[in-house]
């Protein structure tokens, strides 16, 4: 195995003009065929996970880096070129938020990554299939580093050039693959579900907090409210990561303790804001404080609101699975025999479980046939099989499975279930 820190051609320069970038789309306009695309962000270090650096590379072309942030108007105008083109992307889904915000937009999305998900490749990693298909090995040390900050050094340069480097021929080697597996439609599905599911980055709110649904009183939910709409407000205002003020977790945390010790909530956030990150003024420090010491001090009827109350029926009704082999027995049958359906169906085809279906989406199925069991909608049934093979699958449709996904399933669930039933 050779190790690569340098692209072939050289280290790209990094186009942070108009007149470069526009070069650059004259360039890709005159290549042929799709285009490779990665981005670099600095979630951690600013707001937001906008692009810092786009990395193209398209054969006849060569590779491209450029700053959108430099030249905003000048890379939005890179879309008349990027847009008429099939994009060649790995994990997508982390890239397409920001790039879509630029009004850049794919006419077919590629992804090697869900390639090799389906491929049930070992390592699906960019690094980990350039290894497995080329015996080439690339640095993986500054995917974390903070892309926003200027200059960027040869090396940072250099491992960005390489995420693109060869992913064109990455793609071809899958797909050759996939026809040889035949599994494109799969592969095809899976992209355009991603293409279609991706949104342009946009601003999040309160209810995004990760970990806000194990709060469950009003007065908890109030806290957590007031001091991420604090936090997101000093956050936008300098360009930095909220959580470099104020990490989620311990924000949740203290949201939830204050319900059992008051002082000991405050004394968490003047602890968790002293040693904070982002090196908070006094003030601003005060200020946070402030909020939670009004919110620990609110009036019953203050809190009542919708806004503060949790969603009444956040699961769908559905029980939590853990007690349904004392509580739902019969749906705890049905659970097992799908997954284990599932497993098989896996295990056979040399793939991971959630990349044909999800153990919650199982879980979902299991509780609508124990309802239509309870129910006795398949009571006096002439095809049996074929009302659990609909029920199934129209459940399953309905939570996004695509068709290959669906098809699978139910060749291997649908008598899983009707045993179960018949038993």
């Amino acid at each position: 195995m050779s190790f690569v820190s340098v692209p072939a051609a050289g280290t790209p320069v990094l186009r942070d003009t108009p007149q470069h970038i526009d070069a650059a789309a004259r360039a890709l306009a005159a290549g042929h065929g799709p285009i490779a695309i990665d981005t670099e962000r600095a979630s951690a270090y600013r707001y937001d996970d906008r692009a810092f650096l786009i990395q193209l590379r398209r054969h006849g072309s060569g590779t491209f880096l450029i700053d959108p942030e430099a030249e905003p108007q000048a890379t939005r105008r890179m879309a008349k070129v990027v847009n008429e083109a099939e994009w060649v992307l790995h994990a997508a889904h982390t890239d397409l938020p920001c790039l879509l915000a630029l009004d850049w937009h794919p006419q077919v999305l590629h992804d090697t990554q869900i390639a090799g998900q389906i491929l049930g490749a070992e390592r699906i990693g960019l690094s980990g299939m350039l290894e497995a298909y080329f015996d080439i090995e690339v640095p993986k040390d500054k995917g974390n580093a903070d892309w926003s900050r200027r200059p960027l050094t040869d090396a940072m340069l250099n491992y960005a050039a390489l995420d693109v480097e060869w992913l064109l021929e990455l793609l071809e080697h899958c797909l050759d693959d996939l026809t040889e597996a035949g599994r494109t439609e799969w592969y095809v599905q899976e992209c355009a579900h991603v293409l279609a599911s991706a949104s342009p980055l946009s601003a999040n709110d309160w209810t995004s907090l990760k970990g806000l649904s194990s709060l469950r009183g009003a007065l908890p939910r109030r806290i957590a409210h007031d001091l991420w709409e604090s936090r997101d407000t000093m956050a936008r205002r300098g360009d930095i990561s909220p959580e470099a003020i104020l990490r989620s977790r311990d924000l949740v945390d203290i949201a939830g303790r204050a319900d059992r010790d008051r002082a000991g909530a405050l004394r968490q956030l003047n602890s968790c804001l002293h040693h904070s990150r982002a090196r908070m003024k006094p003030r601003a420090r005060r200020h946070m404080a402030e909020l939670l010491s009004d919110a620990l001090t609110s009036e019953t009827q203050d809190l009542e609101t919708q806004q503060f109350l949790p969603p009444r029926n956040p699961t769908r009704g559905i029980p939590d699975h853990k007690v349904w082999p004392e509580e739902y027995p019969r749906a705890a049958a049905y659970s097992e025999a799908i997954l284990s359906a599932a497993d098989d169906v896996a295990d056979r085809l040399q793939i991971r479980l959630d990349t044909v279906v999800t153990r919650k989406n199982l879980r979902q199925a299991a509780w609508s046939c124990w309802q239509a069991e309870d129910s006795s909608a398949l009571d006096g049934a002439d095809d049996p099989i074929a009302e659990w093979e609909e029920l199934l699958g129209e459940k399953w449709s309905a939570l996004g499975l695509r068709p290959w996904q669906v098809e699978l399933l139910l060749d291997a669930v649908t008598p899983a279930v009707a045993a179960v039933y018949a038993g």
